[in-house]
């Protein structure tokens, strides 16, 4: 299994429980899992991770955090005000029709191929820009953020105070932003043609000339959906390429996606037909194991 999250620019954070942080009269669990940074080696398609926090197990680590006079700490509470909020002011305001997964993650219906919505982490908001038909064996974090969506604004839920007033007027600046901004942008990229597309944008202005790796797999992998081998062997080839192009990284999750890569392009030439079929039937699982409704 590829250790390999995302590539810069994007990032991405795991939050499947929607729970992250200390919760009260219940588990919690969060990993921030990379951040991808610029690396001196313009040649590489990929950056190393780098750790924003340690780990905390799925069924461990819960914790209490008290309140600090109005302000809410950053507690189960300060996710439930979130929650209350965007569901009361946030979400009748917000063009498209939306729902609230976890406690600070709203996502645009349907629930299809792509996950296509905002989370609220500690400093601001991000787009999600999530395919759900990714082989299952290749590692993911949830959620995979689209940091070429600027939201050109911050809404830190360890801004949002109790109290009426002050929720109100966040949630209205935020539904604001989410519909100048991350609507749209959701909108044109969200599709499979749309997310392939966006795909290959990233990769064709890439420093190396070929493409970020796991933009790359991402690529292929919506080529293979929409029935177009070709330009998935294609992208893998870029992929296997941008690593070959460094022998002397033998890191484990490079080493492990150069392999992974080798395999499916193996297998797409094989009978892409079969393989798309097989991605198409990965999809649930992967709603699982991000706490997606399954039929949304």
């Amino acid at each position: 299994m590829s250790r390999f999250e995302s590539g810069s620019p994007a990032r991405a954070v795991d939050d499947r429980s929607g729970l992250s942080g200390g919760n009260i009269g219940l588990w919690s669990m969060i990993r921030w899992r990379t951040e991808q940074t610029p690396t001196s080696k313009a040649g590489r398609g990929e950056s190393a991770p780098r750790q924003l926090g340690s780990p905390v197990p799925w069924s461990s680590r819960g914790r209490r955090v008290a309140d600090r006079g109005d302000v809410v700490s950053p507690s189960a509470d300060r996710r439930s005000v979130w929650k209350a909020a965007a569901d009361r002011y946030a979400i009748p305001r917000l063009m498209g029709e939306w729902l609230i997964v976890g406690s600070r993650q709203l996502m645009l219906r349907p629930l299809g191929m792509i996950v296509r919505g905002v989370t609220a982490q500690q400093f601001t908001v991000f787009a999600i820009l999530e395919p759900l038909f990714m082989p299952l064996d290749s590692f993911q974090a949830s959620w995979l953020i689209a940091t070429d969506c600027n939201m050109r604004r911050t809404f830190s839920y360890n801004d949002l105070k109790l109290g009426g007033e002050h929720a109100e007027k966040y949630m209205n600046d935020l539904a604001e932003a989410i519909n100048d901004t991350a609507y749209p942008f959701l909108v044109e990229n969200g599709s499979l043609e749309g997310y392939l597309e966006h795909c290959r944008r990233r990769n064709d202005t890439h420093p190396n000339g070929r493409g970020d790796v796991n933009e790359l797999f991402r690529q292929a992998a919506t080529a293979v959906m929409l029935s177009r081998p070709d330009d998935a062997m294609e992208a893998l080839g870029k992929l296997r390429q941008v690593i070959e192009s460094d022998p002397t990284d033998d890191r484990d999750y490079v080493r492990d996606l150069y392999e992974q890569a080798g395999a499916f392009r193996d297998r797409v030439e094989a009978d892409a037909a079969a393989v798309r079929d097989e991605l198409i039937g990965g999809i649930d699982e992967q709603k699982r194991r991000r706490g997606l409704p399954l039929s949304a």
